[in-house]
């Protein structure tokens, strides 16, 4: 599709590329009851060579299994979204325990960082510090997820500013991964999308090096979302190139625009008011 981007490079150090990235085009119905849909996920493995790849791949190949269901039973309820895009955690992680078991390895483990794109709602699971981004037409930075690190529980605790996070020697210390161990939560997240928004999943390898700001002004332009892609891979990589970088960019064909969407609220309240 030509709103979408995807890149995944080793980078100049590692010998393999243990992540892993998924997008499904999604739809259904026809006339005015049509719904469109896209979902997709980004995994960062853990672990070294192949286990890092294989504990990505176990947690997209989940997730893929899950997306026509997400999306044919949803009927944007969050609840059932929040229930279902949850059971790809649980199911990511007792495949990766199962397959930790069967090869007796200790250190395995991925991030995740899923969008599923829903006509004008987008619902998103986060565990470890890969991210995904909400960003507005003009480059800033609307909503992202919050990582679960070392580094950001030091933000929260008022120990680090945000803008220190990359520069930290203990940056990469993740608190929360898919390991097939218990209690590996994952973050649920939903969000308004407008007219002009995009919408980006990537991992650390790219957002370490480039700030927030250059990566809204990167994203924020009229070009083609995959050279987009490309180009901030690139970047990343001459930049630092220390890790394996993987994005997704996705720019929706989303009409309502924000005062739009505040007037047709404010409509519909006047309505339920008079009645």
């Amino acid at each position: 599709m030509k709103n979408i981007g995807m890149v995944s490079i080793k980078g100049k150090v590692r010998e393999n590329d243990e992540d892993s990235i998924l997008c499904v085009t999604l739809k259904r119905g026809g006339g005015n009851s049509e719904v469109t849909g896209l979902f997709c996920a980004l995994a960062d493995g853990m672990g070294g060579g192949e286990r890092g790849e294989i504990a990505s791949m176990l947690a997209i190949n989940i997730a893929s299994k899950y997306s026509t269901d997400l999306f044919l039973s949803s009927s944007l309820d969050e609840d059932i979204i929040k229930e279902k895009m949850m059971k790809i955690v649980e199911d990511s992680n007792d495949e990766i325990k199962k397959y930790r078991r069967e090869h007796n390895i200790e250190n395995m483990g991925t991030t995740l960082t899923a969008a599923l794109i829903l006509n004008d709602q987008l619902f998103v699971i986060n565990i470890g510090d890969s991210r995904t981004y909400l960003i507005a037409s003009d480059g800033k930075i609307r909503k992202k997820t919050k990582d679960h690190s070392y580094v950001q529980e030091l933000v929260d605790n008022g120990f680090l500013t945000e803008d220190k996070i990359r520069d930290h020697p203990k940056r990469n210390l993740v608190t929360r991964i898919i390991d097939g161990e218990i209690g590996n939560f994952a973050d649920f997240y939903h969000w308004q999308i407008f007219k002009g928004d995009a919408v980006l999943l990537c991992c650390d390898g790219l957002w370490e090096p480039l700030s927030d700001e250059l990566i809204g002004k990167s994203i924020s332009t009229d070009k083609d979302p995959q050279l987009i892609a490309e180009s901030m891979a690139e970047s990343a990589n001459d930049m630092d190139g220390s890790d394996n970088i993987s994005l997704i960019i996705v720019k929706p064909d989303i009409q309502l625009n924000e005062k739009e969407y505040v007037e047709s609220k404010t409509v519909k309240f006047e309505k339920e008011k008079g009645k």
